[in-house]
């Protein structure tokens, strides 16, 4: 298999640059060429609403503090939520109950069988499963930051749905993230496992009240990882393959 990947160096499409590093570190696939087309995200879903005006149309408290964390299954391991419980712990021990900060919500969209948040000053709220692109819709604009803790994710969509909805993104750096989340711009890169840091970066956001706005930012996230533009991509590459096909033939 080596000996026909280094010979014939293939093209595999991958989705970001975390997944084509996993490529240049495999036995048979370092020698492929590699080119990345992100899976874009359907901008016409993901309507504008206010925070005030998503909130109202929830029935969530206009004045309270709202983390995002959204994930089929909350209690996967490689979805992390184990890792934003206990940073969650250390952002309350550290920062909220010396400041009496409360009013502080973790919204969470999934399956929550085995995903337990036992917190004074933060609420728990589970949404479960949203299956209606309007309600997600309501939800990101909701939310003032969401939190992506994957440790090991070839994703995930969420992180760019939250960006094309103005939403600041903190995320491990796995995934896509590291593509479209650029730090103290529109959100925080964090390493992986590292909850002290996830808790701060959460912390500057929640309660420091750090700004993360970037309309130049958003807008080429927005152009490069839409649906047309992957289309396009592919469109792109089937047409070159066969042309090379027939060049081939002849």
């Amino acid at each position: 298999k080596r000996k026909i990947f280094k010979q014939f160096k293939p093209k595999v499409i991958v989705q970001n640059s975390f997944v084509k590093s996993l490529i240049k570190r495999s036995s048979s696939l370092k020698y492929s060429n590699s080119k990345i087309i992100p899976v874009g995200v359907n901008h016409e879903r993901f309507k504008y609403f206010s925070k005030i005006e998503a909130r109202k149309k929830l029935g969530l408290n206009l004045r309270d503090k709202i983390i995002l964390f959204a994930t089929y299954n909350l209690s996967s391991y490689n979805k992390g939520g184990h890792l934003l419980a206990k940073s969650l712990e250390i952002l309350e021990k550290k920062y909220l109950l010396k400041k009496k900060i409360h009013k502080i919500n973790l919204l969470t969209i999934g399956y929550s069988s085995n995903f337990n948040l036992n917190l004074k000053s933060i609420k728990h709220i589970n949404a479960g499963i949203i299956n209606s692109d309007y309600k997600l819709n309501l939800y990101y604009r909701s939310a003032d930051v969401l939190v992506s803790p994957s440790i090991y994710d070839f994703g995930p969509h969420v992180v760019n749905e939250a960006i094309s909805n103005d939403l600041p993104v903190i995320a491990f750096k796995v995934g896509t993230a590291n593509d479209v989340v650029k730090n103290g711009v529109n959100g925080y890169l964090i390493d992986c496992f590292d909850t002290k840091k996830l808790a701060y970066a959460i912390k500057k956001i929640i309660i420091d009240k750090k700004k993360l706005i970037n309309k130049n930012l958003k807008n080429k996230i927005k152009n490069n990882r839409s649906a047309k533009f992957e289309a396009k991509s592919f469109i792109k590459i089937a047409s070159t393959f066969f042309k090379n096909q027939k060049n081939y033939e002849k």
